[in-house]
């Protein structure tokens, strides 16, 4: 009996591991948040970059990387800043492959002032209040998955000789409130780790004249042109190359059976030096 319990304990164990090493953390990407009601520009930028790494530090999802997003928002005239509405959300996110999508916007970024003069001196009193509000899609179904506010403030007293910076005020502000918000994501229990889904493997036959020419598909290499080769299924670009010759290349649904045809040219260069002769 005992062995038998200990057998069981061993197969848990196992299915466990196989679990836990078959599951991912969710991807999310961050826009830049919505400065339209604040003359501190700044802020949108450096909302989205604090939320970033302090959600890195939280281990609750795989962050898009900041260049990756930038370059798609230009590329696709996307809004790169503020309250990304669904459908723009479901594209952005199968562009740049987040599951999720957070996005923003500063409320209120304001200073309260009071100074008094005594002894000489002119002492000045500044509260920076900092009001922000943001939400998560999910990419998939453009539903809001989180929506919320934050606000806080910071209290500083200056002198002639000894002044605070506001912007750096703010930035602070800007760091407690992401870490807050970051804070409120993970307590929500929403976002867990997923599943990893592994693309299903087809063999598709790829043929090309001349023969043997290089398959890539996605820039990965697969093998050469003449036969089937097992490549994943679903939409990809497909690379057919060969040495002196024009590449082939197409955006092709990949699918069970599927035969992929490359007729290659003689390159340019090449054709003229034969004319030439």
């Amino acid at each position: 009996m005992k062995l038998l319990r200990t057998v069981w304990l061993m197969i848990a164990i196992g299915l466990f591991s196989s679990i836990a090493f078959s599951q991912e953390l969710p991807s999310l990407a961050v826009v830049d948040f919505d400065t339209t009601h604040t003359k501190n520009n700044y802020l949108g930028r450096q909302l989205a970059e604090l939320i970033g790494d302090a959600v890195i530090n939280s281990n609750l999802f795989d962050v898009v990387e900041r260049d990756k997003l930038n370059t798609i928002i230009k590329e696709q005239s996307f809004s790169g800043s503020g309250m990304v509405d669904p459908n723009s959300a479901i594209q952005m996110g199968s562009m740049v492959g987040a599951r999720y999508l957070m996005t923003g916007k500063v409320v209120s970024a304001d200073v309260e002032k009071t100074s008094f003069t005594g002894y000489g001196v002119t002492t000045t009193e500044m509260t920076y209040i900092m009001k922000v509000s943001a939400r998560v899609l999910d990419t998939k179904t453009g539903r809001v998955m989180f929506s919320g506010t934050e606000t806080d403030s910071i209290y500083t007293q200056s002198t002639n000789s000894l002044r605070v910076s506001g912007k750096g005020a703010f930035v602070e502000l800007a760091e407690k409130i992401a870490y807050s918000f970051v804070d409120r994501l993970n307590k929500s229990g929403k976002f867990k780790p997923e599943k990893k889904e592994e693309l299903a493997l087809v063999k598709v036959k790829f043929l090309s004249e001349p023969d043997a020419a290089d398959v890539e598909v996605d820039g990965v290499f697969y093998g050469n042109a003449g036969g089937e080769i097992e490549v994943p299924e679903g939409l990809h670009t497909v690379r057919i190359s060969l040495p002196g010759h024009d590449v082939w290349e197409k955006k092709v649904m990949l699918r069970k059976e599927s035969k992929i045809i490359a007729t290659l040219r003689k390159a340019a260069d090449i054709r003229i030096s034969h004319e030439e002769e």
